[in-house]
Order: structure tokens, then C-alpha cells, then sequence
């Protein structure tokens, strides 16, 4: 479902800085609202007549959440941050066969990181423990990290996106939570949020040094 628009692989170091340019684009702003796309698990339930994404209202979806891990939140389309402004950025993943990565840009999640008449879950987290308490900064620092795609040409790919919100760290990864072991496992085509570096996995953090 992701893939309308190009979110982060370049085919330049060039390429690779026009993203980076765009994301850091989030600094000095603050993020008013957090939303996560994830699949609708409990259609059955609860859609009826609506067509593209059911925003979550009814208590006892909020009781367990699909996205909720020990390590981490793990969404399988994309987290949006809306600023105070109004403008909204996305987090999300492209999936193109040897062109994956994950991005942030500056784009709504709806229409561009899955279709607008999509079934999706929207889930308001703004006022969830772990970014209530990130909210009340400014975004001080944003930081794509890529590294060479292969050795053999100049194309580099991202799969992990560290924004800094005053003193706090916010980590997207290129993953997913896994809960029979409490780890953030690799993943095409899903966002792992990390909120406590700690939890950062080794496969990520070894592979860039």
C-alpha cells in the first residue's frame, strides 16, 4: 500500500541530502498531534459503512492496542506529525524490491504512504504517556542515517530516523516489535517508534558503527 511517492532511497549522496534537507525541516517546530496508520485488525467489529481509515474512539480498542510493544510501538503504515503550524510530516516505508527504506517527509500519511480509500486504523497518540512527555519541546534535531546501498555503486538507503525533541530521543526504525522476546525485529515494510535508546537493536546500531 506504501509507495506513491518516494520516501527515502537515493540514487546520490545528492539525492540522499534533499531528503535530509526536507525532514530537518521539522526543526524548531512543535508537534501538536500524533497519529499512527496501522492495519484495521478489528474491521469486523467496528467498520461498517466507513470507507478509508477508522479513526479509533471506542475505549476498549484503546485497552490493547495492535501497535503497543514493551520495546517499542510498532505501526505497520506510517506515524504522522502534525506541528502546532499545521504542517504535517510522515514517517513511513517504501518497499520497492531493492529500493527500500524508511523516510520522513513533509506529506499528510493519507493519499501518500497508502491509498485515501484504504482500511486503515487511525490512532490519535498525542496524549499517550511517551509522547505527552515528548510534546512539550521544540524538535531540536533531526538525523536520517544512511549508509552505501551496496559496494558496487553510489545509490544509499535509510532505515532509521532519530528526532530530538529538547532532551528526549525519539527513534523511527525500518522494524517491528516482536513480543515473545521484547525486541524490535528487521522489517520491509513497518515502523518501529523507540522511545528509550536502550532498546535500539544491535543489527541497527553495529551495522552504523
Amino acid at each position: 500500500m506504501s509507495g506513491r511517492v518516494r520516501w527515502s532511497w537515493a540514487a546520490s549522496v545528492e539525492d540522499a541530502e534533499a531528503y535530509r534537507v526536507e525532514a530537518r525541516g521539522l526543526i524548531g517546530r512543535h508537534v501538536e498531534r500524533i497519529r499512527y496508520f496501522d492495519i484495521d485488525y478489528r474491521t469486523e467489529e467496528f467498520r461498517r459503512h466507513e470507507v478509508g481509515p477508522r479513526t479509533i474512539v471506542r475505549e476498549a480498542e484503546w485497552v490493547e492496542p495492535s501497535w503497543r510493544h514493551q520495546v517499542c510501538d510498532s505501526i505497520d503504515y506510517a506515524v504522522e506529525l502534525e506541528t502546532r503550524d499545521g504542517a504535517r510530516f510522515t514517517v513511513s516505508w517504501e518497499n520497492l524490491g531493492k529500493m527500500e527504506g524508511l523516510g520522513l517527509r513533509e506529506l499528510p500519511a493519507i493519499g501518500n504512504a497508502f491509498r485515501d480509500d484504504a482500511d486503515v486504523a487511525e490512532w490519535d497518540v498525542s496524549d499517550t504517556t511517551q509522547w505527552r512527555a515528548a510534546r512539550d519541546s521544540a524538535v531540536t534535531s533531526v538525523e536520517m542515517h544512511y549508509e552505501r546501498w551496496d559496494d558496487s555503486g553510489e545509490s544509499l538507503s535509510c532505515s532509521w530516523v532519530t528526532v530530538e525533541l529538547g532532551s528526549r530521543i525519539i527513534e523511527f526504525v525500518l522494524g517491528e516489535g516482536d513480543r515473545v522476546n521484547d525486541r524490535v525485529l528487521p522489517s520491509a515494510n513497518n515502523v518501529a517508534v523507540i522511545f528509550d535508546s536502550r532498546f535500539l537493536p544491535p543489527w541497527l546500531a553495529d551495522r552504523h558503527g
